[in-house]
């Protein structure tokens, strides 16, 4: 609970995303993202890493509305 499968910790571990933006998302049904930025930073070292949205009866509106985020942040 709280915290992303060991296998993105593998994923990211196995990958350089140095100078790269890493936006997380989940899917649950009443969540949050708990420790789970915490504890991938240290997997991605070098990439900007930061909480997206917790995706639970996700809307078009809401999906849209991220969209529109990331792309205004560049």
């Amino acid at each position: 609970w709280y915290v992303a499968p060991s296998i993105i910790h593998t994923f990211l571990e196995s990958h350089d995303f140095t100078g790269k933006k890493i936006l997380l998302f989940a899917t649950a049904g009443s969540s949050s993202f708990g420790n789970t930025l915490a504890e991938l930073k240290p997997s991605a070292p070098g990439a900007v890493m930061r909480e997206g949205m917790v995706l639970h009866l996700i809307t078009k509106k809401a999906v849209e509305k991220l969209v529109e985020m990331l792309q205004h942040e560049g």
